[in-house]
């Protein structure tokens, strides 16, 4: 089987100098819907809760790199005395982080502007480190604990400047040339309804940036989905949005209109692995994409 990153071969191998800078901190995001935001009190400062639901997550999205912060507080009723409580964290789609918060007691500085609430918790606070690129959180409560309420926040950070190589997926995949900002810039297209394929060895990251198709009376912004697996198994889901370009063309097509560029990363395990990127809407079974790697992780893959 041809590896498409250990072989050479693309006469077009493009060596960039890729780095994004996140802008300055977010001190609170948006998570779940807005009109069901519980006020609380703390210290004189009214700040919007979002009650969690064991049955529908609450779902934020963020471009890293940077730091995730879910700060939570419990709902205690009158005869509460101590409280215990689980937060379930899914990054990506990925498999879930169980954080347990064990002796959790009543603030002294906090309440409930509803005060047929009862008294909030103490402030729990979880942080999670977020690699360059979008990000999809989902969060629920444990099943057996009190009514939770939560926000997210999020602390942009510089990204480490890194020299990326552009490498090309297996040949079933189909070169498209955009213009982009005049300059030329070849990305790919899947086989319809099918997915993207490569041959990755780690450690390491793989870049991926990724477009839709759009007709030209497309208006508004478009949500689409990516699912990528690991040597068959299912790693992660992206949920991604885009509007369309106003720096981009399609260089000989003008029957489609490219959307943004929207940036994933896949942290990649140690050793060979056959990486797979499939669409998951049937009514959006084509997209393009750009695939690079770290120029410090090529030395791993010499034949």
């Amino acid at each position: 089987m041809r590896s498409t990153r250990l072989r050479f071969e693309h006469p077009t191998l493009l060596l960039l100098v890729l780095s994004s800078l996140a802008g300055g901190a977010t001190p609170g995001l948006a998570s779940g819907d807005p009109a069901q935001g519980v006020p609380i009190f703390v210290s004189g400062i009214d700040r919007s809760y979002t009650r969690l639901d064991a049955d529908s997550p609450t779902t934020t999205t963020v471009r890293g790199p940077g730091e995730l912060r879910v700060v939570s507080r419990a709902r205690f009723a009158p005869h509460d005395d101590v409280l215990r409580y689980g937060l379930h964290i899914r990054i990506d789609g990925g498999a879930p982080q169980t954080v347990i918060y064990e002796q959790v007691e009543r603030s002294r500085r906090a309440l409930f502007r509803d005060g047929t609430l009862g008294v909030p918790g103490r402030l729990m606070s979880h942080r999670i480190e977020l690699t360059r690129g979008y990000h999809n959180i989902e969060i629920t409560p444990g099943t057996d604990g009190p009514e939770v309420f939560h926000r997210v926040l999020f602390e942009p950070r510089r990204a480490r400047q890194r020299r990326w190589v552009a490498i090309t997926p297996r040949s079933s995949a189909h070169a498209v040339d955009l213009v982009v900002r005049e300059e030329l810039v070849t990305y790919f297209r899947n086989p319809a309804g099918g997915a993207f394929d490569l041959e990755v060895i780690g450690p390491t990251e793989l870049r991926i940036f990724t477009r839709t198709e759009n007709a030209p009376t497309m208006r508004g912004r478009i949500h689409y989905r990516l699912q990528v697996r690991t040597d068959g198994a299912i790693t992660n889901t992206f949920q991604l949005s885009s509007r369309r370009s106003h720096v981009a063309t399609y260089h000989t097509d003008d029957s489609l209109l490219p959307g943004r560029a929207v940036e994933i990363v896949i942290p990649i395990a140690a050793g060979r692995h056959q990486i797979s990127i499939h669409p998951l809407d049937p009514d959006k079974s084509t997209f393009l994409a750009r695939f690079f790697l770290p120029r410090e992780d090529l030395a791993l893959t010499a034949d």
